[in-house]
């Protein structure tokens, strides 16, 4: 059982997050999920309906910037502006490359 769920873990990724949240915000809008870890490196950021990485080893994607930030002094803040109906998805920070802990953000924009 336990070889089953460190392969799991390893190739799945399917630990349960450690929490979920919820934001609305209207398009246009500014909008911001922190990441809260106490690591100082290898934090991710990805948008979970893809396997698109918005922040990996500590580089933004490339065709991200300047709507979308991530600000390594503030807990791994991820900051989207000017936020359009296409960001309404569930986004995930995880540490220490998947294997710490996680956070979910579920995003829904209106009008």
């Amino acid at each position: 059982m336990t070889i089953f769920l460190v392969t799991c873990r390893l190739l799945c990724f399917s630990a349960k997050p450690d929490r979920y949240y919820y934001r609305a915000v209207h398009v246009g809008q500014t909008v911001k999920f922190p990441c809260e870890t106490k690591l100082d490196a290898n934090v991710n950021w990805r948008r979970t309906d893809t396997f698109y990485y918005i922040y990996l080893k500590g580089k933004l994607g490339f065709d991200l910037a300047p709507r979308v930030t991530v600000d390594k002094n503030n807990s791994f803040t991820l900051t989207i502006r000017n936020v359009t109906a296409n960001d309404a998805v569930l986004y995930g920070c995880f540490e220490d490359d998947g294997f710490g802990s996680r956070r979910y953000y579920g995003l829904a924009v209106q009008g």
